[in-house]
């Protein structure tokens, strides 16, 4: 079974569990982070849960929704980890929101790339992801050509991986933790 960071929420959405805390040494705090890639920032949320963690103002920004419409914010620094790495950004402080989200910013400090599989979250770092894509490549290379659906009596065939040769390629192997993961999970 591969290492699961995180798990698809009830809204559809990959979700990870990362940990914030201020830039002051406070002790960090868990969260449920719905990653969205339609956020450009680092990290966004609550206003009311962002307070306790002595994060330090940092100023103010112009928002851009995906309506469209455009908001002022207060925004702070803060550190956000993952597993056993932490990186420091600029975090969107939302008035009425009540979930925290992670952006794009977040997943280029952090070097990753996700990759979801039947309500797994992975996030990977490059090795993991060129590995992930060389066992696909030797994979396809190995299959007969597709036939044109054209022929008849010859329906398409998928050129997916087998669930089983994913396992096999995410299995976590005994002393191996480097697999190319952020290791973690909810």
């Amino acid at each position: 079974m591969a290492v699961t960071i995180g798990s698809i929420g009830s809204s559809g959405s990959p979700v990870i569990r990362i940990s914030v805390a201020g830039v002051l040494s406070t002790p960090p705090t868990a969260f449920d982070a719905t990653v969205d890639t339609g956020f450009t920032g680092f990290l966004a949320m609550p206003i009311m849960s962002a307070l306790p963690l002595g994060l330090a103002l940092y100023g103010t920004t112009s928002v851009q929704f995906g309506d469209g419409s455009t908001a002022s914010r207060f925004t702070a620094l803060g550190v956000a980890t993952l597993g056993q790495e932490s990186q420091a950004g600029v975090i969107l402080l939302e008035p009425s929101s009540t979930e925290v989200l992670v952006g794009m910013e977040f997943l280029r400090k952090f070097e990753k790339s996700i990759l979801m599989h039947r309500g797994f979250i992975l996030l990977l770092d490059q090795q993991g992801v060129d590995k992930g894509l060389k066992v696909i490549a030797d994979a396809l290379e190995q299959q007969p050509p597709v036939p044109e659906p054209s022929e008849p009596g010859n329906p398409p065939r998928s050129a997916y991986l087998s669930d089983a040769e994913l396992e096999a390629y995410f299995k976590p192997r005994p002393g191996d933790l480097s697999h190319g993961f952020a290791v973690g999970g909810l």
